[in-house]
């Protein structure tokens, strides 16, 4: 187990770095002759991991952590109200009257309201995936090795960050120039438009490669001609 983990390092991300190793003599495969991975054994988890998963053998294998939709709501909902409200009140302070609704009539002025809410949101969950995003992209695919590109990983991160963090500033900035103030006007788009389209392209891309293998016997496989099942 060591020795695998230590000839992943590096290439496989450590999350996935596998802890416990399993030496058969020959995959099982089904009644055709095809590998049947369903019938691998698996490794003995602790009672702990066991419990925590909600069973009782330990056996019973730890619970995924994916959380519901109902939590995703019951999470979201107070993030966008909290978040949305501090930078609207930021906007008054750095571009005072850009969220000025007094002019606005009902219920039109609400909805614009609960525009500013969700552009706050936004920058605020930008923040926070510049931070902790990078790690979790990472766990698709990014190590160091043939085929694998971590600076597309990192460039991705950054554009996911900027599609969330630009809009409350251009939507401030744009609020507040003037219909007819062309270097304003043209310094925006240059500064928002264009860099947020630049940056949806990358991230398709980025979501549409074909993932690398961590195994770099089938990269030389494939290169050579042969092909590895």
């Amino acid at each position: 187990g060591g020795q695998l983990r230590e000839h992943l390092a590096g290439s496989v991300d450590p999350a996935r770095l596998p802890q416990v190793v399993i030496r058969l003599r020959a995959l099982p495969r089904n009644r055709g002759g095809q590998e049947n991975r369903e019938a691998l054994p698996q490794p003995v988890l602790t009672a702990q991991q066991g419990r925590g998963a909600g069973g009782s053998g330990k056996y019973t294998p730890a619970g995924s952590g994916a959380p519901t939709p109902l939590g995703v709501v019951g999470c979201a909902i107070p993030f966008l109200i909290g978040t949305g409200l501090i930078f609207f009140i930021l906007s008054k302070i750095l571009w005072p009257g850009s969220t000025d609704l007094s002019g606005v009539p009902s219920p039109w002025d609400f909805l614009f309201f609960v525009l500013y809410l969700f552009e706050g949101a936004s920058f605020a969950a930008g923040l926070v995936f510049l931070f902790a995003g990078h790690a979790l992209m990472r766990r698709h695919g990014p190590g160091r090795g043939p085929g694998k590109s971590p600076g597309l990983t990192r460039a991705a991160h950054l554009a996911v960050v900027y599609l969330l963090i630009a809009w409350w500033p251009q939507d401030n900035f744009y609020r507040l120039a003037a219909k007819h103030d062309w270097p304003l006007q043209a310094a925006l788009v240059y500064a928002f438009n264009i860099p947020l389209m630049l940056a949806a392209v990358l991230l398709a891309f980025y979501v549409t490669r074909t993932p690398p293998s961590p195994f770099d016997f089938e990269q030389a496989g494939e290169s050579d001609g042969v092909s590895v099942r």
